[in-house]
Formats: C-alpha cells, structure tokens, sequence
C-alpha cells in the first residue's frame, strides 16, 4: 500500500488550525493528555503480561514444561546416580506427565510449524524418561545384587520398597527360576546376566 504524501496532510491541518484555532487548542490538549499517559499505558500492559506470565507458569503449561526442562537438564540429570528409588521414580512420573501433556498439545495444534517444535521437545523429554529409566534400572539391580550377596547390607537407595527386599530374601531361600524372573521384571537386565550375578 502506497504512503500518501504528507505535505498536503500537514498543509491541510495547518489550514484547519488557522480557521478554528480554539477547537485545535482542545485537539492539541487532548494530544498531549494522551501522549503523557502512554508510558502509564506501556507499564500497565507490561505488569499485565508479567502477571500472565506468572500464572501460566503456575498453572502449568509450555512455560512450566520449559521451566522443568532447563532444570533437568541444569541439575536433576547429573544427580540421577546419586538419588534414591523413590527420588527416580518421582521424576519418572513427572517425565511421563510431561510427555503426555506434549502429545495432547501436538494433537491439539494444526499448524506445522508449532507441531515440529513440539516434536523436539517432546525427544527430548523421551530422552530424559529414558535416562531416568536406565538409571533407575542400573540403581535397582546394583543394590539388588548388593542385597543379595549380603544378608546384612542396609542400603538407604530402596528406602520405602522395603517390599523389594523381602522379595528377593524370600525367592533366594526358595527358588531360583522366580527369583531370576522377578529381577528380570525389577531391573530389565538380560536373563544371563541375571543368572551369573545371581547364582
């Protein structure tokens, strides 16, 4: 669309204010008045967006998901080794959450490009969950083997499945075969694996 000149706008509006030079002292008033308030007006929308911002992160959604996602990647991710049991499976739950909440938001968007974003992030939640599961995973049949070679080991790792320490002692005195199933079905380690470690 072409600008229109603004020589005769202006010669135009000059004209105008030597014709009726009380109504342009009203318009410039009103001009004036307006111009002051917009830096109260900008501040407002600001405060307004801060405040939506705010809520949103609160009641969840994509910022919320971004928020998590910079701390497991800053800070939950390198202390994986280090948790207990039921420090991973609660980031287990939270990864499975965010992962569900990403392929109701993909379903929901028709567009392309949002969709491809939301198809990154959701790899790298899976990543995350996977690196979660792998850890917990490795934890459970270290401690597990640790358990079961000795009798008197107290480890803090399983600390609230204490059910899944009566359960190894209990197949160990008992048999073998359930013993080897129920740490293949704990841990996900290949049954030969599973039958050396635990003769």
């Amino acid at each position: 669309m072409p600008v229109p000149p603004i020589q005769p706008i202006l010669k135009s509006v000059m004209k105008y204010m030597k014709e009726n030079p009380q109504q342009a002292a009203v318009i410039i008033g009103a001009v004036t008045a307006g111009l002051k308030k917009l830096p109260d007006t900008t501040k407002d929308l600001l405060e307004k967006q801060r405040s939506l911002k705010k809520e949103k992160l609160e009641t969840g959604g994509a910022s919320y998901r971004k928020n998590r996602l910079n701390k497991y990647k800053s800070k939950f991710l390198n202390e994986l080794p280090d948790m207990k049991k039921k420090e991973l499976f609660f980031h287990l739950l939270e990864t499975e959450d965010m992962v569900e909440s990403i392929k109701g938001d993909i379903n929901k968007t028709g567009k392309a490009n949002p969709a491809l974003l939301l198809k990154q992030e959701l790899k790298t939640w899976e990543a995350i969950q996977l690196a979660i599961a792998n850890t917990m995973d490795t934890l459970d049949y270290e401690e597990l083997l640790m358990h079961y070679h000795n009798y008197e080991y107290k480890g803090d790792y399983f600390e609230g499945f204490d059910l899944m320490i009566e359960n190894l002692h209990k197949y160990k005195e008992s048999d073998k075969r359930k013993l080897h199933l129920y740490i293949k079905e704990v841990t996900n380690k290949n049954m030969t694996k599973i039958e050396r470690d635990f003769l």
